[in-house]
């Protein structure tokens, strides 16, 4: 029955994995070889788009008009000019 499981939860990430645009194989590595990995390696392995990477380091109005696709599948244009950026702070759970 373990097995069974974890073969469900596989295909959950594999699905997932697609959908996002990340690594099908280390996400079926991750569950069903127990695999774990680092911040960067999980980067260096996920297929991000230049649009999520940009948006970490850059002004909300230089996505403006930008044309991104959503996990459903469905692509919508970012309207970001004039946005009020506003920073969070990771609480100690997330710092951990």
């Amino acid at each position: 029955m373990a097995k069974k499981a974890a073969s469900d939860v596989a295909a959950y990430a594999r699905s997932l994995a697609t959908q996002r645009g990340r690594n099908i194989e280390l996400s079926e590595a991750a569950v069903q070889e127990s695999r774990a990995f680092t911040e960067k390696e999980a980067l260096a392995a996920t297929r991000r788009s230049s649009t999520c990477r940009q948006r970490r380091h850059r002004p909300a109005g230089e996505l403006d008009g930008r044309t991104v696709k959503r996990f459903d599948g469905r692509e919508v244009v970012l309207h970001t000019a004039g946005a009020l950026v506003e920073p969070v702070q990771m609480n100690c759970r997330q710092r951990s």
